[in-house]
């Protein structure tokens, strides 16, 4: 599948497999640590990863991806969508109670389904991700791209003085980029410690709001985030080739080829078509991927991912001189 075989590929998609929820799963600890503990011995990294995600629907499909990559050096955080299904929420409660590092915020606000990252899907192992983060040295991958003034309100004030932050008149840059970005363990340790609270509610009064917050704070010099970018090198304040995630919407301009047929909120959905490209992503996560609409492309990630992480397999080298050139590491927009 992974080789590319077209014929093969189309006669497979004649009549995709789709996962077919479960009502009577088994949710004891027992059951789920069975499910998702492994049964087979992967080498420590060392280097612990603390995955954040918002989710709403396809539990059985999140407890396979927390299958896939699980690893007990790491954390994995969930933040439940208020407005999801009992049943769901339940079963995402029972996953926190029985697995200790596995953990759901206490937070129940509503998030916009643009937004949620439930049909994310990792790429990459642990022990590659380690590399990657590794080759990043420190730096926060966030995706940046001009902001259009008409999202926020700019009649408010947007320096840190004003903000409560720390005494600085200079106003920030907003900036807009994806949602999902990795950040450094001292950037997560900044945030929780700096009073972000006005800096939040103000950007809550705009629209896209969630996309301004990470790539603002990682091109405001003045604030001085650990991992930024130094932004006066930053041309045009433009970082668009960040890693974190592949995603591929599709404007009305657009000439990218949704392969799969399949478009939800403007976003390819990826399915069996995509796999060969899926294997030679740079990216970490790809989204989007739905159990629902094409559970055998899933299946065979999945399979890829337990080969790379089990058996050895070295199908598509990671290429780290990609890593060491992208601008969070380069010359160009290097971290303090």
């Amino acid at each position: 599948m992974f080789a590319g075989d077209a014929q093969y590929v189309k006669e497979v998609v004649r009549s995709r497999i789709t996962m077919v929820p479960t009502l009577m799963l088994d949710m004891s600890c027992e059951a789920i640590r069975w499910r998702v503990l492994p049964r087979m011995r992967q080498a420590a990294t060392n280097f612990g990863i603390a995955f954040a995600r918002i989710v709403h629907t396809d539990y059985e499909f999140l407890e396979e991806q927390l299958q896939v990559n699980y690893s007990p050096e790491n954390s994995y955080c969930y933040h439940v969508d208020s407005k999801s299904p009992k049943l769901f929420r339940d079963r995402m409660a029972q996953l926190s109670a029985c697995l200790p590092n596995v953990h759901l915020t206490n937070g129940k606000r509503h998030t916009s389904c643009h937004h949620r990252m439930t049909h994310d899907v990792v790429i990459r192992t642990n022990d590659e991700l380690k590399r990657i983060f590794q080759t990043l040295n420190g730096s926060n991958d966030v995706q940046i791209t001009p902001c259009d003034p008409a999202n926020y309100d700019q009649k408010k004030k947007w320096d840190a003085e004003s903000l409560g932050v720390f005494t600085s008149q200079q106003p920030m840059f907003i900036a807009k980029g994806a949602v999902q970005a990795a950040l450094s363990r001292d950037a997560v340790r900044w945030i929780n410690r700096v009073n972000l609270a006005k800096l939040i509610r103000q950007f809550n009064a705009g629209n896209a709001v969630d996309e301004m917050l990470m790539s603002s704070l990682q091109i405001a010099d003045s604030w001085n985030m650990p991992g930024r970018f130094t932004s006066e090198k930053c041309e045009c304040h433009v970082v668009d080739s960040y890693v974190t995630r592949f995603r591929m919407v599709h404007w009305r301009e657009s000439k990218q080829e949704c392969k799969a047929g399949f478009l939800r909120h403007l976003v390819c959905v990826l399915g069996t078509e995509d796999l060969p490209s899926i294997s030679q992503y740079h990216h970490i996560l790809v989204n989007k991927m739905m159990p629902t609409f094409d559970y055998g492309a899933v299946a065979c990630v999945s399979e890829l991912m337990f080969n790379r992480t089990y058996l050895s397999q070295d199908d598509h080298p990671l290429n780290m001189k990609y890593y060491e050139n992208l601008p969070t590491v380069s010359m160009l927009c290097s971290p303090m």
